[in-house]
C-alpha cells in the first residue's frame, strides 16, 4: 500500500457516490397507473450503462483493498492514524489531537510512515520460510 493510495481514499468513497448517482439519474424510472390491483406500478424507462457499473465496482475494489489494508495493521496506533490521516484526509495536528495527548504530529508522521511500510504477506512469507528451516 502506498501513501497516495491511501490517501485517494476520500475521493474514491465522493467518486463511488457520483457515478451511483448517476446510474440512478439514468435509470429513469417512472410511475404508471396500473390497470389492476394497484393504483400505480413502476417502469423502467431506461437503463444504466454498463460502464458505470465497471467502473462503481473497480472503485469499491479499490476501497475494499484499502479499508482491509487498515484493518490488517497489527496495532491499534497505526489503524488509528492511517484512520484520521489517510481515510478521513485530516490535517497532522488534527491527527495528532485526535490520538491523544502522548503523540505529537511528529509521532504521528512515524506511526503513518510505519503503517505505509507494512507488508503482512511479507512477514508470513518469512515466517513459513523459517518454519520450513527449522524442519529441515
Amino acid at each position: 500500500m502506498t501513501k497516495e493510495m491511501l490517501e485517494q481514499y476520500p475521493d474514491l468513497c465522493a467518486e463511488i457516490r457520483e457515478v451511483t448517482e448517476q446510474m440512478r439519474r439514468s435509470s429513469a424510472d417512472s410511475l404508471t397507473e396500473s390497470e389492476a390491483g394497484f393504483p400505480w406500478h413502476f417502469t423502467r424507462t431506461g437503463g444504466v450503462p454498463a460502464d458505470l457499473f465497471q467502473r462503481r465496482e473497480e472503485l469499491q475494489r479499490q476501497k475494499a483493498e484499502i479499508e482491509g489494508f487498515v484493518a490488517s495493521l497489527p496495532n491499534s496506533s497505526l489503524r488509528r492514524v492511517v484512520t484520521y490521516r489517510g481515510l478521513q484526509g485530516r490535517k497532522w495536528a488534527d491527527v495528532a489531537a485526535k490520538m491523544g495527548g502522548r503523540y505529537s504530529e511528529r509521532r504521528a508522521k512515524y506511526l503513518y510512515n510505519q503503517a505505509v511500510q507494512y507488508r503482512p504477506w511479507e512477514q508470513e512469507r518469512e515466517k513459513t520460510e523459517t518454519e520450513k528451516e527449522r524442519e529441515d
